[in-house]
């Protein structure tokens, strides 16, 4: 709610609260399903800002590596939505565009080795 209140106005009171919740939170905690609100509350203060939101996304490394991740990219993607910023955007899309493969092959592709046997 803070992050709402706070839209596009690099409130640095808003931010550092939610970024004190998020590293005082344990990894368990960061699985809860509203737990990927804090980073977008941090991402819609800064959003539009392009460059403003830097020094917060440095912060967010400290965050445990499954979420960090995500919160980084969220507070980009927040910071730089509707700035015209070609390079940056083609950069995020980028990152929207990788597949990560697969350790396991799936069931369809054993069915079509046996078949070919």
């Amino acid at each position: 709610a803070a992050g709402l209140i706070a839209v596009g106005s690099c409130n640095g009171d808003v931010t550092s609260t939610i970024l004190q919740t998020l590293m005082e939170k344990s990894e368990s905690d960061m699985k809860e399903c509203y737990a990927k609100f804090l980073p977008l509350g941090i991402g819609l203060c800064y959003l539009g800002k392009q460059d403003a939101a830097e020094a917060t996304i440095a912060a967010l490394e400290v965050i445990p590596e499954p979420f960090r991740q995500m919160a980084v990219t969220l507070v980009e993607i927040c910071a730089y939505a509707g700035t015209g910023n070609v390079l940056k955007i083609q950069q995020l899309l980028h990152i929207c565009s990788e597949h990560y493969e697969q350790d396991k092959e799936t069931p369809k592709e054993k069915k079509k080795d046996d078949k070919k046997e």
